[in-house]
C-alpha cells in the first residue's frame, strides 16, 4: 500500500490474464477512504485530484473501481472491504455474497507489528476459519487457498480440506518469504551469473513467471488425447508470442518442469501451466 505505482502495476499485469469477469476482492483494516486515495493522482500539489488513468469509479455498489488492459481488453473489477478476516462475523458475509476462487492470505496487519509466530499462528487461524465456513458457502467448496507463512514447519499444521470436500478443494499452498530470499542469495553467492536472472525475475520491470490455466491455451482440446509439449509450447506463442511455457502442473499436484518437447501428456482443464512472461 506504500507504492502505489507499483500496486497498479500488479493490478493491470493480473488484468491481462485473467478471465473474462474476474474480480479481486481485498478484506484489510484500511479505511475505504484510504484504499480510495490509491486510485487517484494528485496534481497541482494537491489541490487537484484525478482517477488515475485507466480507473473507473461506481460509488453506488461496494465495486470500488475497474481497470482495462490494452493488450487482452479484459477489464478487472476492484472490490474493497475494511475489517479484519479473522473474525467470522467479517468474513462470512462476504464468503456467502462472492463466489471464490483462490484465497490469498497474508499474516501482516495494517498498523500492527507481529513477530514471525504470530503471523503464521494468524494464517493458520483464517486458514481454520474458511475451512469452517466453506460448509455454508457451497459456491467455495472448490476454493483454493494460498498462504504467506514466515517458518516451513508451518504446513505441516495447515487446516486440510474436510474429508467430505477433499475431491473439490485442493490442499493450500505456502509460500515461505523469508526462505525464497535465503535460496536467492544462496544461488547467487554459489553461481554469480543468477543475479542477472534473479534481478529479472523479482524487479518490478522485469519479466514474470505466471500459473495459468491449461484451458487458457488448449482450449477444447484439454483433456480429449495426449499430447506433445512441443504442441503446448506453440499453442502458447500463438496467443503471446513473447511467452514461453517452462512446464506444467499436473491434477496429482506434481510439477513437471522442462519435459522434453516430445513428451506426451493428456492435459486435463484442472491442470495448470508454467509461463515465463517476458517484460514489454
Amino acid at each position: 500500500w506504500q507504492y502505489p505505482e507499483l500496486f497498479h502495476k500488479l493490478l493491470r499485469d493480473v488484468s491481462g490474464i485473467a478471465s473474462p469477469g474476474t474480480k479481486l476482492v481485498f478484506l484489510n483494516l484500511m479505511e475505504s477512504e484510504a484504499f480510495g486515495k490509491l486510485f487517484h493522482v494528485e496534481e497541482d500539489h494537491g489541490e487537484r485530484v484525478r482517477l488515475r488513468d485507466g480507473w473507473k469509479m461506481d460509488t453506488e455498489t461496494d465495486l470500488y473501481g475497474r481497470v482495462q488492459n490494452s493488450f487482452s481488453n479484459q477489464t478487472l473489477e476492484i472490490i474493497h472491504y475494511s475489517g479484519d478476516a479473522a473474525h467470522v462475523e467479517v468474513l462470512e458475509p462476504i464468503l456467502k455474497k462472492h463466489p471464490f476462487d483462490t484465497a490469498i492470505v497474508l499474516g501482516t496487519q495494517k498498523g500492527v507489528t507481529l513477530s514471525k509466530s504470530m503471523r503464521d499462528s494468524r494464517v493458520l487461524s483464517v486458514l481454520l476459519l474458511l475451512r469452517h465456513l466453506r460448509a455454508s458457502t457451497p459456491t467455495n467448496f472448490g476454493l483454493h487457498v494460498v498462504g504467506e507463512i514466515g517458518d516451513d514447519e508451518t504446513s505441516g499444521l495447515a487446516a486440510l480440506p474436510a474429508p467430505d470436500m477433499m475431491d473439490l478443494a485442493q490442499p493450500p499452498d505456502f509460500i515461505n518469504v523469508n526462505a525464497l530470499v535465503a535460496r536467492c542469495i544462496s544461488q547467487v553467492l554459489a553461481c554469480p551469473d543468477m543475479d542477472t536472472i534473479w534481478t529479472e525475475l523479482l524487479s518490478s520491470d522485469g519479466s514474470e513467471i505466471y500459473i495459468k490455466p491449461v484451458e487458457a491455451f488448449l482450449g477444447r482440446c484439454s483433456g480429449t488425447e495426449p499430447i506433445k509439449f512441443a504442441q503446448v509450447m506453440s499453442a502458447v506463442r500463438a496467443i503471446h508470442p513473447r511467452d514461453v511455457c517452462l512446464g506444467f502442473k499436473s491434477k496429482d499436484g506434481r510439477m513437471m518442469m522442462a519435459p522434453a518437447l516430445t513428451s506426451i501428456h493428456q492435459y486435463h482443464g484442472k491442470e495448470k501451466l508454467v509461463i515465463l512472461s517476458a517484460s514489454n
